[in-house]
């Protein structure tokens, strides 16, 4: 947190300690309704204050959740300092390190990708964690994911030739890329750490696919009935092709940049917890369906069509209003 965020924090503070006491004393005698008046001045004006934070407010909140996981990540590294890479961790904490990019918690998501802010210095210290855990055998990383998932280790590989051979029980895949344009992933697949690709227009995943590492990409799928999607994407999600948004749930997590370029509504979609990057509806074709999405976890840039008309943009200005009413910092851009 910068000196001038701890300033700001401490004059907000400040403004609402002014109406505290009074609301207090104001709530004990409320069934009396009396005093209603002052009661009404007394919430605008909180209203107000807690309105002219807003951002600074959702600023505390991300603060808060990266203090928490830099402090995970300190203890992980002691650890990891003090009884060399092959010290016995907890399966929370190999289940944290070999989550590549981003890391689940109870505290929330916590996205290392972005460098070029004052997260920058704590995603080297979890990409030193992982490359000191990952730098052993691949025999000890599949011991890992074998505790992970409560698996065998033999259920683990980095081959493609393993995940589809006839009858295959993989759980986990450790390679760098995994395509499966022309054949069928095992519905054993839980886990693909690298990117997972398709250039089918009928690509499907396996039902118990809980997280891909690298990018997600099914630019050809046109679509989404019957589609599963894992629940975290550590990279990007290119679901380029994809007309409808009927039948789609997306991941609750996406660490990178999600490509919708070809939707045509937004009637219909629910946008993730978190997307790390941009989001691209260059397509739509008319705003329908934008004011009720939820933009919260959108940490990029939000892309719509050049040829949108002057009526198109005036209500993307309202969506924008009425988001930053709610504390939501929106930008959208015109491709």
């Amino acid at each position: 947190m910068t000196q001038q965020e701890c300033k700001d924090v401490k004059a907000m503070l400040e403004e609402i300690d002014k109406s505290a006491p009074r609301f207090i004393e104001l709530h004990k005698d409320l069934d009396s309704l009396d005093n209603l008046d002052e009661i009404g001045v007394l919430f605008l004006q909180l209203k107000k204050t807690l309105q002219d934070n807003s951002e600074l407010r959702q600023n505390l909140k991300a603060w808060e959740r990266r203090s928490k996981n830099i402090q995970r990540i300190d203890k992980i590294a002691e650890k990891l300092d003090k009884g060399g890479r092959n010290v016995d961790l907890s399966i929370d904490e190999l289940h944290s390190i070999h989550m590549t990019e981003v890391w689940e918690t109870e505290y929330g998501v916590f996205n290392f990708k972005p460098i070029l802010d004052d997260a920058g210095d704590n995603y080297y210290r979890y990409s030193n964690l992982e490359v000191c855990r990952k730098n052993r055998s691949e025999e000890k990383q599949k011991e890992d994911h074998a505790r992970i998932y409560g698996r065998r280790p033999e259920q683990i590989t980095s081959k493609q030739d393993d995940v589809f051979e006839k009858n295959s029980n993989i759980v986990v895949f450790i390679g760098e890329e995994l395509g499966f344009t022309d054949q069928k992933l095992p519905e054993t697949l839980k886990h693909v750490s690298g990117n997972l690709q398709s250039d089918s227009k009928n690509a499907k995943l396996p039902k118990n696919l809980e997280y891909v590492g690298g990018h997600l990409v099914l630019d050809s799928l046109e679509s989404a009935k019957g589609l599963v999607l894992p629940k975290t994407i550590g990279g990007d999600l290119y679901l380029y092709s994809l007309t409808s948004a009927e039948g789609l749930v997306l991941p609750k997590t996406i660490g990178g940049y999600l490509n919708l370029y070809s939707l045509e509504s937004a009637k219909g979609l629910v946008l993730p917890e978190i997307v790390g990057e941009d989001l691209n509806l260059g397509s739509l074709t008319f705003t329908a369906g934008l004011e009720k999405l939820n933009y919260a976890g959108i940490m990029g840039n939000i892309y719509l069509k050049g040829s949108f008309s002057q009526l198109d943009k005036e209500e993307v200005k309202k969506i924008k209003i009425e988001q930053e009413k709610k504390g939501i910092d929106v930008t959208f851009e015109y491709l």
